[in-house]
């Protein structure tokens, strides 16, 4: 019985002269995602940024309109809150500003 011109004979040798082929190429798919992953460089970071945390940073905006200054958080790898925060008199950031250690300037 023939399929599509195609012996049962001939498939099988189709198949086996595929095998090799269709093994080298599922061998060598790792290589090739281990050299896209070190082709990735590191990320310049922005200006200023303070790091928080593992891969987070808090980047200077601005001076609001009492020149207390405002930061964003940016991370190269992690998805961040878009809020504007202030940095507290411990030195950590709050998104309150009158927790601010600009507060007092008011």
């Amino acid at each position: 019985m023939t399929f599509a011109g195609i012996t049962r004979h001939d498939r099988r040798r189709l198949r086996a002269s595929l095998l090799p082929a269709l093994f080298a190429v599922l061998l060598g798919m790792p290589a090739c995602v281990q050299a896209q992953e070190s082709a990735v460089t590191a990320p310049s970071l922005p200006a200023g940024a303070i790091a928080t945390g593992d891969e987070l940073y808090m980047v200077p905006i601005a001076e609001d309109d009492i020149g207390c200054m405002q930061y964003r958080m940016y991370s190269p790898t992690k998805a961040v809150a878009q809020v504007i925060f202030y940095r507290a008199p411990d030195g950590s950031f709050t998104a309150d500003r009158s927790k601010a250690d600009c507060a007092k300037k008011t």
